[in-house]
């Protein structure tokens, strides 16, 4: 399968033992993810946090440990970094189920309550929010797919400069897409109480929020680039040739986190179906024209941050169109509600 991908022979065998060992994360992803849903939808967002937290520590502890062979362990290099992966992950799963099971079950009776809550209403509606939603997600990944593959038939070092850019732009990533769902949350709360008028306000608070800590982000990548990558790797030409993709990838960020925060917005609103159309534009677009940059062009990895950008630009701009259009204070919208 990684051979599909263009991954280089070098690091074939590094890739596929990493594979084999996170694939057991599988185990708990479908609990974990529900349980997430659950106590983001209650508003509960702590356990979450003090469970990534756990997550985070255990993972850089082990794999440190594991990948050099410290404190008597021997050298497991891309092992160390697979089984530091693993159990952090499954260790902070359990940390939630432990909580919503035991710690809370009094209060969530989730034990108690799971079969007679299990009615074919619900399973109706959580199937026609959950395919949708889980054909975008797998869309979106399979697209991400075919651009490692450009990457790869570019040179190993083009991937490693995304991959090392990539992992950057993922802290600045989990602060914002903590707003895009704290927004969902509470757009959907405030729809449940009918309140559309502060459905709307929290949406566009998240927005200008983001793009705050975005633009904010992007100018200290443009300041210390160089120190930034120097924390990652120490490889001088390495850090030269990735410092302008850092900045990019900064730019990036911009219409992501816009697209991020108005995308859940309309999820809110268990419009899912939309968001998958919008992913299967975007994907087809993202493989097409990434194509033609790279092997028609030859761009080389501009040719990734060219693409990436101009898919959540327009992304963007078209989940923010149809929200306006269906949603943003669309008395229609609030005739049918209530009439329903």
């Amino acid at each position: 399968m990684l051979q599909i991908f263009r991954v280089d022979e070098q690091i074939l065998p590094y890739s596929v033992t990493y594979v084999k060992y996170i694939s057991f994360m599988m185990l708990l992803l479908g609990v974990d993810s529900a349980l997430q849903a659950m106590l983001q939808g209650l508003g509960n967002t702590k356990p979450i946090m003090l469970c990534a937290i756990m997550k985070v520590s255990l993972n850089i502890m082990i794999s440190y440990v594991l990948i050099y062979g410290k404190l008597g362990f021997p050298a497991l290099n891309s092992k160390g970094a697979a089984i530091g992966t693993l159990v952090s992950n499954l260790v902070s799963g359990l940390g939630l189920v432990v909580y919503c099971f035991w710690w809370k079950r009094k209060e969530y009776g989730l034990f108690k309550d799971i079969r007679n809550s299990i009615k074919f209403c619900y399973v109706k509606e959580v199937i026609q929010i959950g395919v949708p939603t889980a054909m975008e997600t797998f869309i979106w990944h399979a697209s991400n797919l075919v651009l490692m593959t450009g990457l790869n038939s570019i040179s190993y070092l083009a991937t490693t400069v995304y991959t090392l850019t990539f992992g950057i732009e993922i802290i600045v990533y989990s602060v914002f897409n903590g707003t895009g769902k704290a927004s969902m949350t509470l757009i959907g709360q405030d729809i449940g109480a009918a309140d559309y008028t502060s459905a709307d306000g929290y949406l566009k608070l998240s927005v200008v929020t983001n793009a705050i800590l975005v633009v904010f982000c992007t100018i200290i990548f443009a300041i210390g680039a160089n120190p930034i990558l120097s924390l990652f790797t120490n490889n001088d030409s390495l850090i030269q040739l990735a410092t302008p993709y850092l900045v990019f990838t900064g730019i990036n960020m911009l219409p992501k986190s816009v697209n991020i925060v108005i995308g859940n917005g309309i999820r809110a609103y268990k419009d899912a179906k939309w968001m998958l159309y919008s992913q299967f534009f975007g994907s087809i677009f993202v493989i097409a024209f990434s194509s033609v940059l790279i092997y028609g062009m030859h761009l080389g990895i501009r040719a990734v941050y060219i693409t990436l950008f101009l898919d959540e630009s327009l992304r963007a701009t078209i989940n923010f169109l149809y929200y306006q259009k269906k949603y943003a204070r669309n008395s229609d919208y609030k005739i049918a509600s209530d009439a329903a």
